[in-house]
């Protein structure tokens, strides 16, 4: 029989391998014993990050639907985004996304407009 010392040695040499949690937690009932798994705490994260990220989030989402089937022009993005209260995130959404854009010539003569489309899937 296992005593005290025997299952501390044997936990201690179990944490190195840092094992799953439901597997140390196995071998701890298979042991007679609870091991429990060590995780560290989740960083805390500021209420301001959040929102950063949720909008973010949103302008990623506003960009793939708009853009999704096919390239849209620059003017049309900005002034719906602008009215869907998407402001500066808009531009790290465009990055995150890889959105191109490109300068055409328009039907009516040599002006160029600019239209933005999601990069080809691979």
């Amino acid at each position: 029989m296992l005593d005290a010392s025997d299952l501390q040695a044997i936990a201690a040499a179990l944490a190195p391998l840092q094992l799953p949690a439901d597997i140390v937690f196995k071998i701890g009932i298979a042991l007679g014993l609870l091991v429990r798994a060590r995780t560290p705490a989740p960083a805390p994260v500021s209420s301001r990050t959040l929102l950063r990220r949720a909008a973010l989030e949103r302008a990623t989402r506003f960009l793939q639907e708009e853009l999704g089937h096919g390239p849209v022009a620059a003017t049309k993005i900005e002034a719906l985004a602008e009215k869907r209260g998407i402001g500066v995130e808009l531009e790290d959404a465009k990055a995150q996304l890889g959105v191109i854009a490109s300068r055409a010539n328009s039907s009516k003569g040599g002006a160029h407009a600019v239209t933005y489309s999601l990069p080809a899937a691979t």
